[in-house]
Parts: structure tokens; sequence; C-alpha cells
């Protein structure tokens, strides 16, 4: 009789379970590209469709409230599988006295080293290392769970609030001081502010990847509202209630219900969205499942806001889709159209649609975004026109007033699909 075998079955585990050594180091110059891009692929979709760490981390090397001496990266087999920035940061007490703190951000892992100690390795070289510094404490924005097991605890117990004021659960604080008095507001420099169009210039500079959109996104729209022209003023408007409705709707849910995957097209992709109440996503499976599709939308329409659902079956033609329409009322009673085409991935109009709203997005200069928004506002109820249409004829025609728009319209008769793109 020979042995169960149950001790090689255990060496096999411990050698699959075993930690791989990590080396904790200052990041090189040439490494900073590599770097970038693996905090790109840490955070892509994560927290809002595509990221902008990669942008924040190529900004702080440069900047005056950077700390090289606690910024570091780990190595595994060669490899460099996280990274973790530092820099200064400032809490403002209530005498009007500004207190010197640190924080620290972004913390990002490799997806593929993700869940084997190397953020938990960061953090504690690096926190070993602020202890000998004269800073009386880190204060991040974070998740408590993970955080609270490295010291961290909430910054209301030390009457630290976010700088308008509000005490916030994910605002935490670690002492490294044995007495500290730092009560105030928590301030974020203005150089974590980033434009969608500074992101977006500097993301070019990377493979293309595609944009999704998650229900655990806590951040999906980034709409600026400075201008005090009527029709910018009405586009912001509009734009926050239409990601009001992602967010809230439970449409990105009962999609993710059947394993889709939603990327957002059309104009408020493009930052275009004007009067015109519609939404536009598109829905990528890897088979047109017909009774799926219908398990989805029925999960959706029963939210009571839904107030009409029509439907198409065009799986068999070039299209390869499923058309979704629904009309659904928002918290301020004005109807919206939500437009939802579920596309078999790989087939011809993968991705191209949200190519193009990229391009569009990146080609536009203030001025045509200001000509467009105004042809879109004053565009009859009555006449449907896509926005596309707008796009071409003044980006690339040049068209400036409705009357050159109709004009232009009727030398460039659009009908089906335009293959345009920018």
């Amino acid at each position: 009789m020979t042995p169960s075998g149950s001790g090689l079955t255990r060496q096999k585990k411990k050698r699959k379970t075993a930690m791989k050594h990590i080396l904790i180091r200052k990041e090189q110059e040439n490494e900073f590209r590599t770097v970038e891009n693996l905090v790109r692929e840490a955070f892509w979709d994560v927290y809002r469709p595509g990221c902008d760490e990669h942008l924040l981390v190529h900004r702080l090397r440069d900047s005056a409230i950077h700390l090289p001496e606690l910024s570091f990266v780990a190595e595994v087999d060669g490899r460099i599988a996280g990274a973790i920035y530092y820099c200064k940061a400032v809490i403002k007490q209530r005498n009007g006295v500004k207190q010197s703190v640190l924080t620290f951000g972004p913390l990002a892992v490799a997806p593929e080293f993700q869940k084997q100690g190397i953020g938990k390795a960061l953090i504690e070289h690096t926190v070993k290392q602020a202890h000998s510094l004269e800073y009386p404490a880190i204060v991040i924005y974070g998740s408590p769970a993970y955080y609270s097991r490295f010291g961290f605890e909430p910054g209301e117990k030390y009457g630290v609030t976010d700088a308008e004021g509000f005490f916030r659960s994910s605002l935490l604080l670690l002492p490294l001081k044995q007495e500290i008095c730092l009560a105030g507001h928590f301030e974020v420099n203005s150089l974590y502010r980033m434009s969608p169009e500074e992101v977006r210039r500097f993301d070019a500079e990377f493979p293309p990847k595609q944009k999704h959109l998650r229900s655990s996104q806590i951040f999906t729209g980034d709409i600026s509202d400075d201008s005090e022209e009527p029709i910018a003023h009405l586009a912001a408007e509009n734009q926050r209630t239409a990601w009001d409705i992602i967010r809230n709707s439970g449409v990105l849910q009962a999609w993710e219900s059947i394993g889709a995957e939603i990327r957002l097209v059309g104009s408020l992709r493009t930052g275009l969205l004007t009067k015109h109440r519609d939404l536009d996503l598109h829905i990528y499976t890897t088979e047109l499942n017909v009774a799926e599709s219908f398990r989805a939308m029925g999960t959706f329409a029963a939210n009571s806001s839904v107030c009409g659902l029509t439907y198409r079956n065009l799986a068999d033609t070039e299209e390869a889709c499923l058309e979704w329409h629904a009309a659904y009322r928002a918290a301020d009673g004005a109807e919206w159209q939500l437009d939802m085409i579920q596309i078999r991935k790989g087939s011809r109009y993968d991705g191209f649609f949200e190519r193009v709203a990229e391009r569009i997005a990146a080609v536009l200069t203030p001025e045509n975004r200001r000509i467009i928004q105004s042809l879109k506002y004053v565009t009859p109820e009555n006449e449907h026109i896509m926005g596309i249409e707008y796009c071409r004829a003044v980006i690339e025609g040049g068209v400036k007033s409705w009357e050159e728009f109709r004009n232009w319209r009727h030398a460039h008769p659009g009908t089906g699909i335009i293959d345009w793109c920018p």
C-alpha cells in the first residue's frame, strides 16, 4: 500500500502560492513610459471610462509637490509590477494656518500582478520611510476596508474634512507622530485636476484601448459649465442629466447581467449633446442571443421611469446587431431616448463608432464646438439630423451658419451609416 499522496499535494499547493520576491526600488528615468503604461493598464475603466492616472504620474514627476524620496516601483522577476507616488499636500486649519502633510496616489499594480501583496509591500515600505520625515500624517482618499489594515483611520476622527468642509468616509488619515492637531480642510493640489482634452491628448501617445461604461465606476462624467452662453449652459445641464440617467437608471446593470460590455458613443461621448435628449450606447456580446437580450431589457424595463421600448432584429444584416430604443422619464419629468445597439463582437462595425467619437473630440476646436452646438440648437424639432452630419459639415465642410448647413446637407445627403472619420 503506497501513501495517499497528500504530502505531494501539499507541496504542489505550497509552490503555487509561494510569494515571489518583491524588490522595492526607485524608478529610473528610462522606465518612465513603461510605468505610465502600467498605471494606465491598472486603472483603465476602474473608476471612469478609460482613466487619467497615467497623465497624473507624468505631471507629478516634474512638479514642486512631488516627493521622489517616497516614490518607488516594485519589481518582480525583472519586471516592473507596481508603483507608488507621494507628494506634499495641505490641511488648511481653522486658524488659517496651512499644515503640510503627505499624500500618495496613484498606487498602481499591473493587472497580472494584482492580489499578490505588491500594493501592500509598496505601502508598508513607503510608510516606514515616511516616519523618518517631519510630516505629521499621510492623508489620502481610498477604501476604508483596504487601508485600515495599514493603520489609516477616518479623517473625521481628527477633524479633517474635504475642501468643501464635509466629512467623507473615503478621506483617511495615518498619523506619523504621536500627538497631532490637524483639524481643518484637506486641499487637493490643482495638479490633480485634468481636463478631458489634456487626458485625450496624452492618451493618444499610447496604444489604442476601448473605453467601457461599468456600473461600478464612480466618475462617469466631467462636465464643465464655465461659459456664460445660454446654449453652452443648456448643453452642460443636459449632459449632467444624461450622466445621471446612465448612473441611476439601471441600464448598465441590466446589460452587465448578461455579460455584455457597454461603450458610450454619440454626442455625449464627444461632449456635443445640446438640446436633443438622446443617449447612444453600444452593447457588445460574443453572440446575438435574442432571449438574453430580452432578459436584459426586461430587467431595465422594471424601472418605472422606462415608459416605452421598441426592438429591431438586424442580426442577419451587414450591421449584425439588435436595436433597442427606450423612452425614459428623467427626474425633472423630461423624456429622453436611449438608443442601445447590441453588436456582435468582431463584426464589421465593432469599435468603429467609438473611434469616430474619439477623433471628433480630439480635433474639435472651441469655435467648432460652439458652431455645432448652435446648429443643433436651431434645428427644428421635426427635422431628424444625425449628429455625425453636424460634425462633418463643420469640421470638414467649414460650415458656420444654419443656411450654410442646409445647403451642405443638400449637396451631401446622408442615408444609413455614414462612414466618415475626421
